[in-house]
């Protein structure tokens, strides 16, 4: 990757798309953090929210582990 890429602009990529899904996470645990939205949503619905929020937990992962990566 290094040969084929240019890493600072990765970096800025990758950076700023862990930003973003950052923000992503904090509202998915707040939204599944509210005893309201759990006792009133429907069960698919909650079900949803909480497949999402894995699935950005796992996107947070990568993105960690690419910029891991690139400092390497």
């Amino acid at each position: 990757v290094h040969d084929v890429s240019d890493d600072a602009a990765e970096r800025d990529r990758a950076t700023k798309a862990l930003d973003g899904v950052v923000k992503l996470i904090a509202g998915k645990e707040s939204k599944l953090g509210n005893a309201a939205f759990i006792a009133n949503a429907n069960p698919e619905v909650v079900a949803a929210e909480r497949e999402r929020l894995n699935d950005l937990l796992a996107q947070r992962a990568s993105l960690m582990e690419h910029l891991a990566e690139l400092d390497a």
